[in-house]
């Protein structure tokens, strides 16, 4: 059983090193929501998110699982895929106000994340991850409204680069450089462990840039108020993939 408690003291003593070292931030994923996410909830301790309620009823301390924060101009978000998020939801609300507040105090960049993808052309689980499942049509408006730049998630066991994107439809099928693109870019970043198969993808759909299953990481850089790379980097430190967004200085 991988989530026996031996295991997760395995995983923190290997990211000690890290996690001792700088600020480090954990969202939550469906592995974790074992034993009502008591493991999850007693190792990591995030920022209590904006206009979160105490009184709300509940089992869990939700200020666990969505909150956000903000640092030299960029604003990240996170969401928790692994509770409601529909329109009626207290996430969902939560999520609006703090988008909401995140672009009228005009930051420059707009991160958002979450454990689960949006996009994503691994054939596992390709229903809730293509254009038209719950999730893309219940969040991408969200994002979209409030000009959130990138979505970065994990969950599926590849790493995948997909185009800015609304209902499906990329603003472009070519390049590494996304210039103005006016809709949010998305990283699939899952592949820290994976067994690989070149033969687990569905026929590439025109939202998808690349993708891979080989292991890899993920490094973002945010160089200044117009310019992001995101790069993917195998574990030999050469790099996968790489993306770009420049937008105009205001």
């Amino acid at each position: 059983n991988g989530e026996w408690e031996f295991i997760w003291d395995m995983f923190c003593d290997q990211i000690e090193g890290i996690a001792a070292q700088v600020p480090y931030v954990a969202g939550v994923g469906n592995h974790e929501m074992f034993y009502n996410f008591s493991s999850y909830l007693h190792r990591f301790q995030n920022p209590p998110p904006w206009g979160y309620d105490p009184t709300y009823p509940n089992e869990v301390d939700h200020a666990k699982f969505w909150f956000s924060f903000s640092r030299n101009g960029i604003h990240f978000t996170f969401m928790s895929t692994e509770h409601p998020y529909d329109p009626s939801s207290p996430q969902y609300q939560w999520l609006e106000a703090d988008l909401a507040a995140a672009r009228a105090a005009n930051y420059s960049w707009i991160i958002m994340t979450g454990h689960r993808p949006m996009y994503c052309s691994d054939n596992d689980e390709w229903t809730a991850h293509e254009p038209g499942a719950p999730f893309q049509q219940q969040i991408e408006p969200l994002m979209i409204k409030y000009g959130v730049d990138l979505y970065l998630s994990g969950h599926m066991h590849m790493m995948e680069r997909v185009f800015p994107v609304q209902d499906g439809v990329p603003t472009q099928q070519q390049g590494h450089i996304y210039h103005n693109p006016g809709l949010p870019a998305h990283a699939v970043q899952g592949n820290s462990g994976v067994f690989t198969d070149h033969s687990y993808f569905v026929p590439t759909p025109m939202w998808s840039a690349t993708a891979s299953p080989e292991f890899g990481y993920g490094q973002m850089e945010v160089f200044n108020a117009t310019h992001l790379t995101y790069t993917y980097i195998g574990l030999d430190g050469t790099v996968m993939d790489y993306f770009t967004i420049v937008k105009d200085a205001s």
